[in-house]
């Protein structure tokens, strides 16, 4: 599967990314069984290159995508950050402030 990430257009990466994680949003999901999940297992054995070239991949594509899903994308990050202040943890958004000028989205 990270080989076959490597190889798509960055907009198709970046869609795969946002459909692994609609799927992982979903109740009752069995997170071991996704495809994103497969890759999160392969990612730490990969190289410096392959994890650089995927990250990048997957970020230039975002900014290709439909506004509606940049939108998704920010709505997620969005959710993911409200989590992590409620759980006491690090909101990664709260430094720069950034995130819809990143993603292109108001």
């Amino acid at each position: 599967i990270l080989q076959d990430l490597l190889r798509r257009p960055p907009a198709d990466a970046a869609s795969w990314v946002l459909q692994q994680v609609n799927m992982l949003s979903q109740p009752g999901a069995n997170v071991e069984q996704t495809p994103i999940f497969q890759v999160a297992s392969v990612f730490n054995a990969a190289s410096t290159q392959q994890k650089q070239a995927l990250v990048r991949n997957a970020m230039s594509g975002f900014g290709e995508l439909p506004a509606s899903q940049r939108a998704d994308i920010l709505r997620v990050a969005m959710q993911s950050t409200s989590a992590l202040e409620v759980g006491g943890g690090v909101n990664p958004l709260s430094a720069s402030g950034r995130a819809s000028a990143t993603w292109g989205v108001a």
